[in-house]
């Protein structure tokens, strides 16, 4: 499959532009959608539209290609589509032409993975950041308290409003279709597929209720159920979701329990009596790290016919995890790298947000699950002992400096992790207020960052004893004491926009790297 590719589609110009044949158009753009992602997700190529005359109305062209040009934004966002996607329209036929992407990964379509709001619950868009995507099926999201089962509201007065809204943990549902002889309660619940994205959204997040039979107001409505109602819902709710796609190690196997709960509770009139077979259902849903979508996510690829098919949700899962192959040799090393980088962007993201403890160490031990590499524990190490001195855990830190050193000599980029350490150290000593100390180490490691690569390692040292003279400065009695340490800050200053500048174009051209080779 490797290789531009060249498509041919015969098409009819007008019934692609008129409304009238709904059919028609749904079909025909799906295919060109389905061939256009294809070809991104692959070595790029062309696809050709065939008209059905030589000359249809121009119209019907403009018309047609505005539609193309929005369903392939959708997926793609709208820079992708002006510098890697062109459309030339020659005498009877437009051809659709896809450069080789410079995207590290593939492009999907519909993720059919869900994450809720406070006021409901959405899809991830085919245009977010995958990075994210990667995120939720690594686990590397910082976790959050989960919702218990039997915690939800259990009174309900039938037409009061409840004293409880909806939420990222509670959404309501109320049944508003009558029954009929086919179609049953369960039948109701579920036929959309509504249900199944409220089970992804609260999976996904941190658990949840769906209370069915309270309206989008908050009123209690109830829903007229039998014993017979009580015993298919819970069958067809275990077969929904039972269908669904779960991770493959949630250690969430066998249903109810485990996955869901049901529960029917009575409803009162205002007078506290019971109403008569009239219940909120309430249907518990289980947090479960690792990525629950409704179906397959929907992501195509160019088979050796030409034709779009698409791609298993094992294959898919392990492009988005591990990215594309790559046949060049270096390429194991730049996934490493590219991975380390994205690392330390989630870790540094978390410190800057002055994050709890307990999230920094899930997010890092997350980290090395999924690349148990000696560096990736470097850096989720120098992380932790960063947080520790910020919040004065100075025995917490000792401890895994210990372990820091323990490793360090294991590591691929020594050199680097050595000045890390002495970046950590320097710390120690600024954290403790000994700030001369502070320089000392540093200028002792000025000869070791001459031998690693400019980048955010090496800027991050140089803010720090730019900081640290800055502070050295200020403690001087007099002008002539204070100007020479002034004046290296200021050198430092410089250094780091220079660090700063080498580490974009060096991640640039990285990333460029990383997504030479496309899937095949």
């Amino acid at each position: 499959m490797a290789g531009k590719k060249n498509i041919d589609l015969h098409v009819c110009a007008t019934k692609m532009s008129d409304d009238l044949n709904k059919r028609y158009q749904n079909n025909t753009f799906n295919k060109i959608i389905h061939i256009t992602n294809g070809l991104f997700n692959g070595d790029g190529g062309k696809l050709t539209l065939v008209f059905d005359t030589p000359l249809p109305p121009k119209g019907h062209i403009k018309e047609s290609e505005r539609k193309i040009e929005q369903k392939i934004s959708d997926f793609t966002g709208v820079v992708t589509l002006a510098y890697d996607l062109s459309i030339k329209k020659k005498k009877g036929s437009m051809e659709i032409i896809v450069a080789e992407s410079n995207t590290s990964c593939i492009f999907t379509l519909h993720y059919n993975l869900y994450v809720p709001t406070n006021q409901q619950v959405i899809e991830v868009p085919p245009n977010a950041s995958f990075k994210k995507v990667r995120d939720i099926l690594c686990r590397n999201i910082p976790p959050l308290e989960a919702v218990e089962p039997g915690s939800h509201f259990k009174e309900f007065t039938l037409g009061t409003a409840v004293d409880f809204g909806e939420s990222k943990t509670v959404q309501f549902k109320h049944l508003l279709e009558k029954r009929t002889k086919n179609i049953g309660l369960a039948q109701r619940l579920i036929k959309n597929g509504k249900f199944m994205c409220y089970v992804s959204a609260f999976a996904n997040h941190s658990a949840g209720h769906i209370y069915i039979g309270i309206d989008d107001n908050g009123i209690v409505q109830g829903e007229k159920i039998t014993l017979r109602d009580q015993t298919d819902l819970k069958k067809e709710i275990s077969k929904a979701i039972g269908n669904m796609i779960w991770p493959d190690n949630s250690n969430m196997q066998g249903g109810e329990e485990k996955r869901w709960q049901i529960n029917f509770e009575a409803v009162k009139n205002t007078n506290g009596e019971i109403v008569p077979s009239t219940f909120v259902i309430v249907i518990y849903v289980a947090q479960c790290p690792g990525g629950v979508f409704t179906k397959q996510p929907e992501s195509y690829q160019i088979n050796e016919e030409n034709e779009a098919v698409k791609i298993d949700f094992p294959t898919w899962k392990k492009i988005i995890v591990e990215g594309l192959e790559r046949d060049k040799d270096d390429g194991k090393e730049i996934n490493e790298a590219s991975y380390e980088a994205d690392v330390d962007e989630m870790l540094t993201e978390l410190l800057n947000d002055n994050c709890e403890w307990s999230e920094l160490k899930k997010a890092a031990e997350n980290a090395q699950t999924t690349h148990d590499e000696v560096d990736v524990r470097l850096l989720c190490l120098s992380k932790l002992i960063k947080y520790c001195l910020r919040k004065g855990y100075y025995e917490k830190a000792d401890e895994m400096f210990e372990e820091y050193k323990t490793i360090l000599p294991e590591s691929a980029k020594v050199e680097v992790f050595e000045v890390m350490e002495q970046y950590l150290l320097c710390l120690k000593e600024r954290s403790n207020g000994n700030f001369e100390t502070s320089y000392e180490i540093a200028e002792k490691c000025l000869n070791k960052l001459d031998k690693i690569q400019p980048g955010i390692i090496s800027a991050a040292f140089f803010v720090l004893i730019a900081i640290v003279v800055n502070i050295i400065a200020m403690k001087k009695k007099n002008q002539s004491e204070r100007n020479p340490f002034v004046s290296k800050a200021k050198q430092r200053n410089i250094t780091i926009r220079l660090n700063v500048t080498y580490n974009t174009c060096t991640d640039s051209k990285l990333r460029k790297q990383t997504s030479d080779k496309r899937f095949t």
